[in-house]
């Protein structure tokens, strides 16, 4: 995963709301699972995603699949919160982070 400080605000903002954050591609043998999604980076922020498509010109060979979704209740909470979370980060911050992480001292 690449490093960003919207992603690392998500992780703040999940562990203070006490929602689990795992940070791994989802599994698209568990779609029917998926209850929300969404997409944040510095730009647009925090994005909720209506519905996820799959057509069969896929690279990965998956059948056709499309997900949609209702709520953005989670999403919006994470929003919520990682809004009042915006200051100015500090990057040593963010490396001291991404560093204990490599180390398998922080469990994500």
């Amino acid at each position: 995963m690449a490093w960003g400080t919207v992603r690392w605000r998500v992780k703040q903002a999940a562990d203070k709301l006490g929602i689990k954050f795992i940070e791994q591609a989802p599994s698209m043998h568990d779609r029917d699972t998926w209850q929300e999604a969404f997409l944040s980076n510095s730009l647009r922020g925090i994005e909720p995603l209506g519905e996820i498509k799959c057509d069969e010109r896929n690279v990965f060979g998956h059948e056709s699949f499309e997900v949609k979704f209702g709520s953005t209740e989670v999403g919006e909470r994470i929003r919520q919160a990682v809004l009042g979370l915006t200051r100015v980060t500090d990057l040593r911050e963010l490396y001291m982070y991404e560093y204990k992480k490599s180390l398998g001292g922080i469990v994500v």
